[in-house]
């Protein structure tokens, strides 16, 4: 989708008009008002949360209502342009053009449309929806025309992220995964190594081979290194997990719990797309990303449950459970982009535990941290991103729980399990300053909803954009 910036309405073009409840226009720019009140007086389009209309004249307009205007906020926006934008490509125009008015911000209602309008569709061959081919911007006053363009590319490498996780295992796998980030840090300007088994097992990494052993698929460690500030000696860290699928191992999942097992590789795509945007965006940052890619299978060379098995770091690890596999192979790529890349502080992030699901739903991410400033960022990123997270503690308690008496510890520790899980990658990450983002709830929905559409959501991208900006 092309995003133009012009002052008229094109011809042909379909005209979204965000409408307060029972407001005619200032100005009348569109000169609609006439009918407006006529709607609005007949009761057949008020503004109401959720109302559109469309208005056939001599151009053709959509109105999408937003209610009062005292109680949008920046996330009722987003949904409720981008619910109302969805019903509109039913009408099936390819181009549009988006009235935004002075109240509303340019670059969310550029980034909301651009979010709204994916779809996966590349493996059908039939019922496809038409493309929307571009959206005009009609804005009131002038234009950051920088600061949309940086937006424009967020949501684009948002898209990315969607693409890798929607991407079935059979297609995406850990070698494709990582020719797929070679291939856009060439595009995008960061560096790309990669890691083949052989070198993997050089580096010690026990734990995440434990995992990688029962597949014919081999493992890829995928170094992601950004450097948009050579004057800086810092170096932020960022750790994706990378199951490119998880049937559990052993401790195998039903088989509804592993058709979506696809997605559980949502972190690294997290950590791609965030890679796409800081080289795109031309950020004055260093960064470094890895993903230790792999899938958890089952067959006769596979790790087992009461295994006792070693990490990068030097501790051994009890296997309770084979479906505990996401922690193992995270604590050697922590340990690595520590000890090797340097990194002064490190986030993880990871589908990583169905108990962040039924503690915070699907629509906010289970946080926990041991650095309060580095918490303090990511709640201002999360406002930023209009993706939710929330903080959960960690209690010495839940450290004596993945202690193990045969092994230094154990992989998983019990409830509350996403806290024990985070209580096991904390053994890791020595005194570094260290985000923990578990998104097993929000990687994925079943439905369409505001700027989601069904499947992969691309969680993360905008995140962690918004927290690197915060701390340069």
């Amino acid at each position: 989708m092309k995003v133009l910036f012009n002052e008229s309405i094109g011809k042909d073009e379909l005209v979204l008009v965000p409408m307060f409840k029972k407001e005619l226009i200032n100005e009348d720019v569109c000169g609609i008002n006439d009918e407006l009140k006529f709607l609005i007086d007949s009761k057949i389009f008020e503004g109401k949360k959720g109302q559109t209309h469309y208005i056939h004249n001599e151009n053709n307009y959509f109105l999408i209502g937003l209610d009062e205007k005292e109680k949008l906020t920046d996330k009722s926006f987003r949904n409720l342009f981008a619910e109302g934008y969805k019903k509109s490509k039913k009408l099936g125009f390819k181009s549009y053009s988006a009235m935004c008015f002075k109240q509303f911000k340019i670059e969310t209602m550029v980034e909301t449309l651009i979010l709204a309008d994916y779809e996966f569709e590349i493996y059908k061959t039939s019922d496809k929806k038409e493309p929307v081919e571009s959206i005009n911007i009609i804005k009131e006053g002038l234009v950051d025309e920088a600061k949309v363009n940086e937006h424009i590319i967020l949501a684009e490498a948002t898209i990315e992220a969607r693409n890798l996780s929607n991407e079935p295992a059979n297609v995406l796998t850990p070698t494709e995964l990582a020719l797929r980030a070679t291939e856009l840090g060439a595009m995008y300007g960061f560096e790309v190594e990669v890691l083949d088994k052989k070198q993997i097992e050089e580096e010690n990494m026990k734990a995440f081979l434990s995992v990688a052993k029962a597949s014919q698929q081999e493992p890829r460690f995928i170094i992601m290194r950004y450097q948009g500030n050579p004057d800086s000696k810092d170096r932020l860290g960022f750790v994706g997990k990378g199951l490119t699928y998880d049937s559990g191992g052993l401790s195998i999942k039903s088989t509804d719990s592993m058709v979506t097992m696809k997605d559980d590789m949502s972190g690294a795509s997290a950590v791609v797309g965030m890679m796409v945007s800081l080289g795109r965006n031309k950020t004055k940052v260093n960064v470094t990303a890895v993903v230790a890619a792999c899938e958890n299978l089952i067959s006769g060379s596979g790790y087992k449950p009461g295994d006792i098995i070693g990490s990068r770091g030097g501790k051994s690890i009890f296997v309770a459970n084979t479906d505990a596999e996401g922690r193992l192979t995270l604590v050697d790529a922590i340990d690595y982009i520590i000890d090797k890349e340097m990194v002064t502080s490190v986030v993880d992030i990871a589908t990583l535990t169905g108990s962040a699901v039924h503690a915070l739903g699907t629509t906010t991410t289970a946080m926990i941290s041991n650095n309060e400033n580095l918490i303090n960022t990511m709640k201002i990123a999360s406002e930023l991103a209009d993706e939710g997270v929330w903080e959960l503690p960690i209690f010495d308690d839940n450290r004596e729980q993945v202690k193990h008496h045969d092994a230094d510890l154990k992989n998983i520790g019990g409830k509350p399990g996403t806290i024990t899980a985070a209580v096991f990658l904390e053994n890791f990450v020595k005194d570094i300053p260290w985000v923990h983002l578990d998104i097993a709830g929000t990687s994925w929905t079943d439905k369409e909803s505001g700027y989601l559409s069904k499947g992969a959501t691309g969680v993360g991208v905008r995140l962690l954009y918004h927290y690197i900006k915060e701390m340069i």
